[in-house]
């Protein structure tokens, strides 16, 4: 039986980084993957993007290899309704307290759960 989905395909690129380890001096090569297309191994804009995924604890040497990435992903449509936070049609941008929904509360009460694991 075909279950009810709410379907989203991501585009992005899947990078191979050779970087040292500045604790341990260790040179390894890491996989890095961006939701971004990229098509240029020399583009500044992904050597950026790199560096800002990465943990602050390696240093890029070089960017070995790209490869685009195209997923399909999907979720349950009953628990993406549970999650979803509605969005104003012509923005895109979530709605305001003044239309009906309170935004920060709604933040405030997934980090009280947190908490409380």
């Amino acid at each position: 039986m075909r279950r009810d989905m709410v379907t989203r395909t991501v585009i992005g690129t899947e990078v191979d980084v050779k970087v040292v380890n500045t604790a341990t001096d260790a040179i390894t090569v890491e996989k890095v993957k961006l939701n971004k297309a990229f098509t240029d191994i020399t583009d500044k804009k992904l050597m950026n993007a790199v560096k800002k995924a990465l943990t602050s604890d390696v240093v890029v040497i070089k960017i070995e290899a790209i490869a685009p990435m195209n997923k399909l992903y999907g979720l349950d449509t009953s628990k993406f309704m549970e999650q979803a936070i509605e969005l104003d049609p012509k923005t895109r941008k979530p709605l305001t307290q003044e239309q009906g929904i309170d935004i920060e509360d709604d933040f405030e009460d997934e980090g009280e759960e947190e908490d409380n694991l």
